[in-house]
């Protein structure tokens, strides 16, 4: 594999990553893992050559795992070595195989990808009303802050921990799961990972399921809970229904609409036989005409919540943020401030601009280093 887009080639190039990382490449560069290096660019291609098949793939990386992590431990590059430095080993070649197929083997069928859609809009929807209370958490761990002095126990922690995930509404859950169920080496999913592990496939299985039952709560008020909350999360004060029924009645009836023409058109011509038409004035629609129009074609579709998914603090509350969002709310600001510029100057509409303070500016070249700095080490460790 080319290291950087040209030049020598060599599959494990430089790295960033810890001591153990750096160990397993060192021993990957030595000439007497030439057979090792082959047979781990062989598998790569291969498996990033075939069509998906999760249960196939599963197995196939499982079992290419577990032979190369047997080779390892009869060659002379691990001779003597103890138990964990075999075991950071298999770690080496298992990140460095799944950081190459991450884009192959994650959320690799469209059913996985309408999953998570469907289970994000359901948490942005639950997360709305849902109180500790509907999730029977003991009193004394209904408040937050209780948590990091008093962590709930065995039996608590469930409840808990699927409170915190319909807060945190991770984006693409359920594909994460799936990923590590089926490419975890299943020999390291063990003790306490899989314990957290099989509490976090039991929360978002219990939210993919979640009933008014579930949350002892009537069918009736449930439902009108998920109304309002749909509602809400639109923008919109008023029933979904009702904003659907006033925007199928903006629309003329095309008969009427015809009739309306002919008689229009008729009485035009008996007032204007022998005059030359006028030439029509088209207006060109302005930023309100065609924000209205988006949000009306939005309130029809079926599932409205998928277009503001890749927005992850559109719904967040002040007290969700923390200190390491700035950055990332910075560059969503900028590229919504792009876009909005873009489409005025694109439709001749005066731009607003406010001026911005010398501390701000200040700011924003810091940040812009500090994003440079952070795509740098990414890059470099993209090479690897």
């Amino acid at each position: 594999m080319d290291a950087g887009g040209g030049g020598n080639t060599d599959v494990f190039g430089s790295s960033t990553a810890p001591l153990t990382w750096h160990d397993f490449l060192d021993r990957m560069r030595h000439p007497s893992a030439a057979d090792f290096v082959k047979s781990i660019k062989s598998f790569i291609v291969s498996f990033s050559n075939r069509a998906p098949d999760p249960e196939k793939d599963s197995a196939s990386v499982q079992e290419f795992l577990l032979n190369m992590e047997g080779a390892f431990k009869v060659h002379m590059l691990w001779a003597g070595s103890s138990e964990e430095e075999l075991e950071s080993a298999g770690e080496g070649l298992e990140k460095y195989i799944m950081t190459k197929l991450f884009n192959r083997a994650f959320a690799s069928l469209p059913e996985d990808v309408k999953h998570d859609e469907e289970l994000y809009e359901k948490i942005s929807l639950l997360q709305q009303f849902v109180t500790p209370e509907n999730l029977d958490i003991k009193p004394n761990f209904r408040n937050e802050t209780s948590w990091l002095d008093n962590p709930p126990g065995a039996d608590d922690f469930l409840p808990v921990l699927i409170y915190v995930t319909l807060k945190a509404n991770p984006p693409q859950l359920y594909s994460n799961l799936l990923y590590i169920e089926r490419y975890r080496r299943r020999s390291r999913l063990v003790s306490e990972s899989a314990y957290f592990f099989t509490n976090i496939v039991s929360a978002e299985s219990f939210i993919w399921n979640i009933t008014a039952e579930s949350l002892s709560m009537d069918e009736m008020e449930f439902q009108r809970k998920m109304d309002s909350a749909r509602a809400y999360l639109l923008g919109q004060s008023t029933d979904i229904e009702n904003l659907k029924d006033q925007a199928n009645e903006s629309i003329p009836d095309h008969k009427t609409q015809a009739s309306e023409v002919q008689r229009s058109v008729g009485s035009y011509m008996q007032k204007n036989v022998y005059n030359v038409p006028p030439t029509p004035i088209v207006k060109a629609p302005s930023l309100s005409d065609l924000e209205n129009k988006g949000a009306s074609e939005i309130l029809k579709d079926d599932q409205p919540i998928k277009y503001f998914q890749e927005y992850p603090f559109l719904f967040a509350q002040p007290g969700d943020l923390t200190v390491d969002d700035v950055e990332n709310l910075l560059n969503c600001y900028k590229q919504l401030v792009f876009k909005y510029i873009s489409l005025s100057k694109g439709m001749g509409i005066p731009i607003a601009s406010p001026a911005a303070s010398g501390t701000q500016s200040q700011s924003k070249a810091d940040t812009d280093k500090e994003s440079e700095g952070v795509i740098e080490e990414e890059t470099s460790a993209e090479k690897v």
